[in-house]
């Protein structure tokens, strides 16, 4: 009800994204939802459809979500990787406890 009106994306890196074909109802899945992509160094996407965005970063990335992920859980420094409002919504909400 609140987000009725707004029109939800989902965001992967493209390593995820060229995975995608694998997945159990992948034609379904591709065609019902929209995406923003966001490129990594080694995994490129040529896909071309109204509903995918491929975002190409002007700065490389070396790590993903993952990673983030385990050194939160180990209580390291991510400050360099991750946005000081992402890090004190995931600590907030203990989302990687």
């Amino acid at each position: 009800e609140k987000y009725k009106n707004d029109e939800p994306y989902f965001i992967m890196g493209s390593d995820n994204f060229v995975k995608m074909s694998n997945w159990e109802g992948y034609d379904e899945i591709i065609e019902l939802y929209k995406y923003i992509v966001i490129s990594r160094n080694s995994f490129k996407t040529n896909q071309t459809k109204d509903n995918i965005l491929i975002f190409t970063p002007s700065k490389s990335y070396n790590f993903d979500s993952t990673t983030v992920r385990r050194l939160i859980k180990e209580n390291k420094n991510v400050s360099n990787l991750i946005n000081a409002n992402v890090y004190n919504y995931i600590k907030l909400n203990n989302l990687y406890a």
